[in-house]
């Protein structure tokens, strides 16, 4: 019984003890420490009433890079005489850490240069100092413990740390002469750059797995070198928000932490991740992490959705969010651009189930627009769709229907582009014809696709148009009857019965033969009534109206024995050789 009490704490001290977090703890509470012991009561230097107090900028970065230098040396010595490599890896994380706390340190003093002159250049020398340092450091420590890291790892590594301290000098107002709503545009910028920064990975896992497989480390891939890496997006991620907070100046806010800041910053620093892991799953054969990927990457779209979370009814991460959409665009639609450029490379490289997500990306940007979930009401009414994904969409679908002989894909690819057409018409001179224009449109691809393909779907198709003609003529017969026919409507059931005639004459199918006669039916009774009329309003000799009867008569005659010299027969009887 006390074996079994004292198991889970046995496993908890050889945790521990593997693991050995105290470097952690040490390295956050020597930052805490040193940020509180240089805060005299002395506040001559930056030192805003009622918002911050002193704090002695050199010789906080002395002590700050002190401990770095302690990290560091600590990590070698143990590698160098102990081997304690899984103590070494704990280090380098906190290295990491201590780089991120270096530059988050001094925001504040950044934020804060207007207070005194001659702190600007104060500000730009302690930031220049700590991305040197740091970079430094993170190089020598590669050097002495003889890791073997390729050049394609290491300038992005080293780009990374720069980034981290050279940003804050570039959005901060008082530095660049920059405006507080340029400053906060600035903010939103970093993740995009942070993630183009990134993708310059792409040439170092072309290089593959073999790359890094004598590293001088005791780990293999892709714990080397993908777990600093990975460490390092996360530290993207903090210093965005850290950013946002240290340098958003809004002259209104609810509370301490209403700032600028969105989820929606983080995407591109989601999508450059998500691109790097494919490229990682095509280069290693990693089947199942493509599929994955593919898989999940819709969740991305929580993320660009701005009105997400408690945190948006805040007066500035309102504002921005309103002036975001309005200037560049809505996170959503720009997310969906985004995805569909990825998986469109995911389908290029052949990767399985990624035509899909194509699919569903344009027909999500058919209703998601540039300006959606913005100041206005998201209304996916007709006045609102968008043509060009539908374009798209039909051009795909066009090319691999027509290509592999698929009667469904090239069915689709010509619905998509008949609403399409109907969708541009919007607006313009035809706006009031737009939806006649998509389903005479819609017809004619039923008529057309059936007729090219051979398959049980195309006579599916053949059945479904001869329907339609035969429905365009009864209603042609309709208005007929209706005396309200036109001249336009006459020749609209002249060009149904041609089209129902060339049909049949191309599938020899009965249904298109009648929906010929039936629009020819209403021609005729068009004609009929017209020259009825014209008739009525000459004045004739007689027995010029029962010679025209007679006529009339003799044509329906004609009709009669036609039918029963056995044209009917014959008319059959071709249809089903």
């Amino acid at each position: 019984m006390s074996q079994e009490s004292n198991f889970p704490i046995q496993k908890l001290l050889r945790l521990i003890y593997v693991h050995n977090p105290f470097y952690l703890i040490s390295a956050c509470l020597f930052v805490y420490g040193l940020k509180a012991f240089f805060r005299p009561d002395n506040m001559d230097f930056l030192y805003a009433a009622g918002s911050v107090g002193y704090i002695d900028p050199w010789y906080l970065m002395g002590s700050l890079c002190g401990v770095t230098l302690l990290m560091a040396t600590t990590a070698y010595l143990i590698v160098r005489f102990g081997k304690v490599w899984e103590d070494a890896r704990s280090l380098v994380l906190v290295l990491l850490l201590m780089f991120l706390a270096i530059s988050v340190s001094f925001d504040e003093i950044i934020a804060l240069v207007s207070f005194k002159s001659g702190s600007s250049l104060q500000a730009m020398g302690l930031m220049t100092f700590g991305g040197a340092f740091s970079i430094a450091v993170a190089e020598m420590l590669l050097r002495g413990l003889k890791i073997k890291l390729p050049i394609a790892f290491r300038v992005p590594l080293h780009a990374l740390l720069a980034l981290f301290f050279a940003f804050p000098m570039w959005v901060c107002p008082e530095v660049t002469s920059a405006s507080p709503e340029q400053a906060r545009w600035r903010v939103a910028v970093f993740p995009t750059i942070a993630a183009m920064i990134s993708l310059a990975l792409l040439p170092a896992i072309r290089l593959g797995s073999k790359s890094v497989q004598d590293n001088g480390t005791p780990w293999s891939w892709p714990w080397f070198p993908w777990s600093v890496f990975a460490f390092l997006g996360g530290a993207v991620v903090f210093r965005s928000y850290s950013l946002a907070i240290s340098f958003d100046r809004a002259d209104a806010r609810a509370h301490f932490w209403d700032s600028s800041f969105g989820l929606y910053f983080l995407i591109p620093v989601v999508l450059s991740t998500m691109i790097l892991l494919l490229e990682v799953a095509i280069v290693e054969e990693l089947h199942g992490l493509k599929e994955r990927l593919v898989r999940f990457a819709p969740a991305v779209l929580l993320l660009s959705y701005p009105w997400l979370g408690p945190w948006t009814r805040h007066v500035t991460y309102t504002r921005f969010a309103y002036e975001f959409v309005a200037e560049v665009g809505s996170p959503v639609f720009l997310t969906l651009l985004a995805m569909l450029v990825f998986y469109a490379v995911a389908w290029w490289r052949q990767i399985k189930h990624a035509d899909l997500g194509v699919f569903g990306c344009l027909m999500a940007l058919v209703f998601i627009g540039r300006s959606s979930f913005g100041a206005s009401t998201f209304t996916p009414t007709v006045e609102h769709l968008h043509a060009w994904p539908l374009i798209a969409l039909g051009a795909i679908w066009l090319k691999i229907g027509i290509g592999k002989r698929q009667t469904l894909a090239t069915f689709l690819g010509a619905i998509a582009l008949s609403f399409s057409t109907g969708i541009m018409a919007i607006g313009t001179p035809l706006d009031s014809w737009k939806v006649s224009i998509a389903y005479h449109l819609i017809v004619l691809s039923t008529l057309v696709v059936g007729l090219c393909f051979k398959d049980s779907m195309a006579r599916w198709l053949r059945r479904w148009a001869s329907w339609l003609l035969t429905l365009s003529g009864s209603f042609c017969v309709a208005i007929v009857c209706a005396r309200t026919m036109t001249a336009e409507i006459f020749a609209y059931s002249a060009v149904i019965a041609i089209a129902a005639l060339i049909a049949w004459r191309l599938c020899a199918e009965r249904r298109f033969l009648f929906a010929a006669l039936l629009n020819l039916s209403s021609s005729v009774l068009f004609g009929g009534i017209r020259s009825i009329h014209w008739v009525e309003q000459l004045t004739i000799p007689a027995g010029v109206t029962p010679l025209l009867w007679a006529a009339a008569c003799f044509v329906v005659a004609v009709g009669i024995s036609s039918l029963k010299g056995g044209i009917a027969k014959r008319l059959v009887k071709q249809e089903e050789t």
